[in-house]
């Protein structure tokens, strides 16, 4: 992490679960980051970014136990590509995949993502 360049860093606030609290604490995943221990034994980890794009794939591979608190169209962009994950994992048909919904350009460089039904629903 670390390769991309931006006038517009973008500030990311990322919960981890107590399961792999241990494990984000032991090594030091960026350079910006900052943990804070939890209550429930979870970490939040504070991190700045050129672009979200950076660490996307990272957030992926945590799967469940890590979950985009800010910025939330980041966090809806990641939400929208675990619900097409899923669904084609339980081989639905192409057009009943979630079909991302473009509203106003945002700072991370693309519109806010959201889900719209599947084609043929509603």
């Amino acid at each position: 992490m670390g390769i991309w360049t931006s006038e517009h860093p973008v500030d990311l606030v990322l919960r981890f679960t107590p399961s792999v609290a241990r494990r984000v604490g032991e090594t030091i995943w960026h350079r910006s980051q900052q943990l804070a221990d939890l209550p429930d034994g979870g970490v939040e980890m504070r991190l700045t970014v050129a672009a979200p794009i950076e660490v996307r794939p990272w957030i992926l591979g945590w799967g469940s136990v890590c979950e985009v608190l800010a910025p939330e169209s980041f966090g809806a962009e990641l939400a929208f590509e675990a619900e097409v994950m899923a669904a084609r994992s339980r081989s639905e048909p192409p057009g009943a995949l979630p079909q991302p919904v473009e509203s106003r350009p945002s700072r991370l460089g693309t519109g806010q993502m959201g889900l719209s039904p599947p084609r043929g629903a509603a």
